[in-house]
């Protein structure tokens, strides 16, 4: 059906094509850095002794007391994901977008692991330290508000920081296949269009002409044949409706 008005689909599928060509051309390569950030636990707590009967409040860290550090890089990952936040993270000089995320590789572990993509390089890696220093501000300033001395504190450690940027192409290759979707759906609706109005063409040179069914041979006196053919017609039907009220 769409190969039969193939002059409507043809040039609609070779702009939507045209349209793919220039995204990838225009939008260029985007480029991601990737770090891993490890959470460490402070050091113990002083033991009690007779000169030392009671721990100071502020050496006890209450992030600490979950014994399990993935529950910080839960609530560090839920910290820099919000909306304010990344405002903050943009005045800095984040200039694309950026993931955090726990370490897929070790089952609620303390590494935390940070990309971040950009439209060159050098900004992808930039984005990537920018992330890291809030992580680590955003830390502290948790921390900080509990009172705990910062002997005491859970630390992050960069172990894998982010001095190499790649190419990739999930943002461009969603920009396509987006825009494929979208000119597969006009092409197959231009054909449809078209199709739809050859029909109404075609039905409309097959309607019945009346006027041309008209026999000529009702025009006696030379007058319009469709005025003598209407009025032997009227003629007719008052001779029935006559008929039916002698009965």
């Amino acid at each position: 059906m769409l190969w039969s008005h193939k002059r409507v689909v043809i040039p609609v599928a070779l702009l939507s094509l045209l349209a793919c060509v220039a995204q990838v051309v225009i939008a260029g390569p985007t480029y991601r850095a990737s770090a891993a950030v490890v959470l460490l636990n402070p050091p113990a707590l002083p033991e009690v002794t007779p000169e030392n009967p009671t721990i100071p409040a502020q050496y006890e860290n209450p992030y600490a007391r979950f014994g399990d550090l993935s529950v910080i890089v839960d609530i560090l990952v839920h910290v820099l994901d919000n909306e304010t936040v990344v405002q903050e993270l943009k005045a800095k000089g984040l200039d694309g977008t950026f993931e955090i995320a726990a370490n897929r590789d070790f089952y609620r572990g303390p590494i935390i692991d940070v990309s971040a993509e950009a439209s060159s390089g050098s900004q992808a890696l930039k984005n990537a330290q920018v992330v890291i220093d809030e992580l680590e501000r955003q830390l502290v300033e948790l921390q900080q508000v509990q009172g705990t001395d910062p002997d005491y504190y859970i630390k992050p450690n960069v172990i894998v920081p982010p001095n190499k940027a790649t190419t990739v192409l999930s943002g461009t290759l969603r920009k396509l296949i987006l825009l494929g979707g979208v000119g597969g759906i006009v092409t197959v609706g231009s054909g449809l269009v078209a199709d739809a109005r050859a029909r109404r063409r075609r039905s409309r040179r097959a309607e019945p002409d009346e006027e041309a069914d008209v026999p000529e041979q009702l025009s006696i006196d030379g007058s319009d044949p469709l005025i003598n053919h209407r009025r032997v017609n009227g003629r007719a039907s008052k001779a029935r409706a006559k008929g039916r009220e002698l009965r």
